[in-house]
């Protein structure tokens, strides 16, 4: 019925108590003549009864071409008699519907026979005519003439108040999929502009197909997920509308036409799912946030859900929180007097934005209760303990390196004042929701505020300076601790810089790289591949798994080859169904990522470790069989990719091959860095604990510039610092066991590392010289440490009796007398060969020594395996 536009009842005796909907052009000639005089259309609808909107019609009014209108209204109003009594009705509102009608019946009284004969003619004509004679164009423009009392009259309509439009639900779209037969079609634009179009239906139901193509992929912009609207303004009202005709609204069927989708809501969706907002993305007033471990929803089922004692749903709104009007004012003001002088050049533009982020970070730390005064006590005690440099992990918490005891850790970390701030804030927030009865709060009635607080105010308010600070909105963890904080890029040379500002310590402005801050500051997803060096791109999509190539899989996670532009990146994913899972395995689980992330972060750049490229952690809600929402947890770590794989194969190869040991360079090479980089991790007072031939990436076929070949040390997922058990803070790195719990693979544990199997034993980095004593064995002999050997006498041999695992007759016979006889089973041919196996035989004895203070230094090692040259050296 809806997309019936033209009907033909011509000599069908008709009775004249007929109805016709406004939207359909008829022909009734031939009728009853009380029914229909002259064949002009008769409409049944209520009479006009306001005189001066009938002669401001009248005034306008001349001969019209027959027009199919999109009608504003029904022209029946008793059909809007249930809509009328509902919520929110007002007599004004039937008034104004009453006089836009008025207007649409006297347009519709104008329109006589001779032009309903006009479009019967044209109708007869083909579907799609190629082109316009000279008289066809002149009637056209005649049409176009006369037509021109009703497109005004329709664009006074359109002209009426949003709000009147928005309380009738008559309003919908023609749908001209049904018919293909070219007619003049009046269009209303949003520019308040009525114009009439010549163009056949079927192109325009072509572009009514891209119109929708392209709401499509909006809507699928967030991951394919359809976009709750909220209702905290009039747009939201309007959008949620009914589409259909209001004859239709009792029909089931639903609206051809997509839902719209605005801003706030888009915005708010993508924070909450992907936690990140980029200098693009400008926060719309009626953005609220509801943080990232509950499912999005919009405010209508966030107040309808949400108890007193839920977390609470911030709201940015303006236009309702004056409060907030205050707020953007007053930081407006204060940003008016650091505009930039005229002396300024362009290059200093970005310091100018860094320097008006941080005056704005200080007012939003004053407008939420100031800072924690414990970040000024952490850089003068940081100063105090001075620590070295190199040292990654900064100590943050009240203990420090001063303190052995964990429980004065403990205590002088509860006596600290962040957790009372953080418990004041909390209690402000109750209050507040207690006295509104509800859940969603506007982020101005907060008198405490923390980082979620903090860090969207800040974004909204740096989006509305003038002109506007680039800003980016990221939430992630600040020492293991779930954290916001804004980012400001700074134009540095060619290329970018990142700075943290978080509101929180708002004198702390450091670069995103920084030592300190890449390992303290972890967003949930970060990818440091540049692949655009002209522009900003601080974000990239990850690869998506389906196109990745299977490498490993273990008990735990599983490894993909994946590209990343250009880049070849090794993929290390974990799942976590929290269906099963409990509070502490949801946190394990978070904290296991973190963890591998810091190590990498604190190691990166160097030749003898594998590097990070990014990582992710995200969640998707489920829903199966109409149970209850749960998540399914999603780590992604993307490294750096080695063709060649693990070592451990290239082992397995020359043992098949009948090899006796890896060749004497190669062997001693792949020792030397190796050390380099134990070297590069003891200097960071980090241990390894899982030394062996499977965690070394070596690939020999893709030589350096040098030509030697790779070799990578990885596998930093059960790496822990040194002095973890005296610190409370980042140090302590949750989620790893500390340096007294039997962590590795048994065969290349350390004595004193499987005596903490049983009993809390502390143990040092002394453990990983061990190991690499083991890995010496594995270059030596193609096989693992006490192979053939059951658990039970491996663990007697290493913890009560010390003893290091056995090397070949052959090798121990070289090493106690270097004959020609032992050098030709072992088939060396040169002293410089002999000199480098000698070498590597005294090492293997020196570090598996079993009293932990004998074991030689990992800089002795690595000194020791420098000075002697090997093949790839001399190249």
């Amino acid at each position: 019925m809806l997309t019936l536009q033209y009907l033909n009842l011509q000599f069908n005796r008709l009775s004249h108590s007929y109805v016709i909907p406004s939207w359909i052009c008829c022909d009734m000639r031939g009728n009853v003549e009380n029914g229909m005089k002259g064949g002009k259309l008769k409409y049944s609808g209520v009479a006009s009864t306001n005189r001066l909107a009938e002669s401001i019609i009248s005034s306008r009014s001349s001969d019209a071409a027959l027009l199919c209108l999109q009608p504003e209204a029904s022209p029946n109003l008793k059909h809007h008699a249930p809509q009328k009594m509902k919520k929110g009705w007002r007599r004004r509102d039937c008034w104004q519907q009453q006089a836009r009608q008025e207007r649409l019946e006297s347009s519709r009284s104008k329109l006589n026979e001779k032009y309903i004969d006009e479009m019967a003619v044209n109708m007869a004509e083909d579907e799609c005519p190629p082109s316009l004679n000279d008289d066809e164009e002149t009637s056209v423009q005649d049409s176009l003439k006369e037509t021109s009392s009703i497109s005004e009259d329709v664009s006074s309509i359109v002209d009426d108040e949003l709000d009147g439009l928005a309380k009738d639900s008559g309003m919908m779209l023609q749908d001209h999929y049904d018919e293909e037969e070219p007619r003049f079609n009046m269009r209303v634009h949003h520019d308040d502009n009525s114009c009439i179009s010549a163009e056949p239906t079927c192109f325009i139901r072509g572009r009514i197909g891209n119109v929708e193509n392209e709401l499509d992929d909006t809507a699928s912009s967030a991951h394919d997920v359809e976009i709750p609207q909220g209702n905290s303004s009039v747009t939201s009202k309007f959008a949620s509308k009914s589409k259909r005709h209001p004859d239709m609204d009792n029909n089931p069927k639903p609206s051809k036409c997509p839902r719209a989708i605005d801003e706030r809501s888009k915005l708010s969706y993508k924070y909450s799912v992907e936690s990140f907002c980029s200098i693009d993305d400008h926060l719309p007033d009626g953005f609220y946030d509801a943080g990232r471990d509950m499912p999005f929803m919009s405010l209508e089922e966030y107040e309808r859900s949400l108890g007193l004692y839920a977390r609470e749903v911030i709201l940015l709104d303006r236009e309702q929180d004056e409060e907030l009007d205050v707020i953007a004012s007053s930081a407006q003001l204060l940003l008016s007097n650091l505009r930039r002088p005229c002396s300024f050049e362009m290059d200093e533009d970005a310091g100018h934005d860094l320097l008006r982020a941080s005056v704005l970070a200080l007012f939003v730390s004053d407008c939420f209760g100031g800072c924690d005064r414990s970040a000024s006590l952490g850089r003068t005690r940081r100063a105090i303990v001075s620590l070295r440099k190199e040292q990654p992990f900064v100590c943050t918490c009240s203990a420090g390196n001063m303190c052995d005891n964990n429980e004065a850790c403990k205590q002088s970390n509860t006596l600290s004042g962040h957790c009372d701030f953080t418990g004041l804030c909390n209690r402000s927030i109750h209050i507040i929701k207690e006295r509104r009865n509800s859940g969603i709060v506007p982020i101005g009635a907060l008198q405490f505020g923390v980082c979620r607080h903090r860090a969207v105010l800040m974004k909204y308010l740096c989006d509305r300076a003038d002109p506007p600070i680039p800003c980016e909105l990221v939430r992630g963890h600040l020492d293991y601790t779930p954290h916001a904080w804004n980012v400001v890029p700074v134009r540095k040379g060619n290329g970018w810089v990142r700075m943290i500002v978080d509101a929180c310590y708002p004198t702390n402005i450091k670069e995103e790289t920084d030592p300190e801050y890449f390992c303290r500051y972890v967003p949930l997803s970060r990818l440091q591949i540049a692949l655009d060096d002209e522009g900003y791109t601080p974000r990239c999509s990850f690869p998506s798994v389906s196109s990745c190539k299977e490498i490993e899989v273990t008990a735990s996670c599983t490894v993909y080859h994946c590209k990343i532009g250009a880049v070849d990146a090794a993929a290390k994913i974990r799942y976590l169904d929290t269906r099963s899972a409990s509070n502490d395995e949801v946190k394990l689980f978070e904290y296991k990522l973190l963890g591998e992330v810091r190590m990498l972060g604190a190691l990166r750049k160097h030749r003898s470790i594998v590097d990070i490229y990014g990582h992710q952690l995200s969640s998707k809600w489920v829903q199966v069989d109409g149970d209850k929402e749960y998540r399914i947890l999603q780590s992604i770590v993307l490294m750096e990719y080695v063709n060649g794989g693990s070592l451990k194969g290239y082992l397995t190869k020359l043992l098949k091959e009948g090899k006796k040991y890896v060749p004497i360079d190669l062997a001693f090479y792949i020792a030397r860095e190796v050390s380099c980089a134990l070297l590069e991790m003891h200097k960071k007072l980090i241990i390894h604990r899982d030394i062996k031939s499977e965690n070394i990436l070596v690939d020999l076929d893709s030589k350096r510039n040098a030509g030697a070949p790779v070799v990578k040390l990885s596998d930093f997922d059960r790496s822990i610092p040194l002095h973890s058990l005296s610190h409370t803070c980042c140090i302590s790195h949750l989620g790893t066991h500390p340096p007294n719990v039997c962590v590795g693979t048994p065969c290349w544990m350390a004595p004193e590392v499987l005596k903490a199997m049983h009993e809390k034993h502390h143990y040092g980095l002394e453990v990983d010289i061990w190991s690499f004593g083991c890995f010496l064995l594995e270059l030596l002999t193609l096989r693992i440490p006490y192979q053939g050997l059951p658990d039970s006498e491996i663990y007697d041999l290493i913890m009560r009796k010390k003893q290091r695992p056995r090397l070949t007759q052959e090798l121990e016979a070289f090493w106690t007398m270097d004959e020609p006889v032992t050098r030709l089973k072992l088939g060396i041919t040169s002293d410089a060969h002999a000199d480098k196996l000698r070498r590597l035989i005294d090492l293997f004895y020196q570090c598996t020594r079993g009293t932990a203070s004998m074991r030689p230094k990992t800089e002795q090692i690595y000194n020791s395996l420098c000075s002697l040259p090997t093949c790839y050296d001399m190249r």
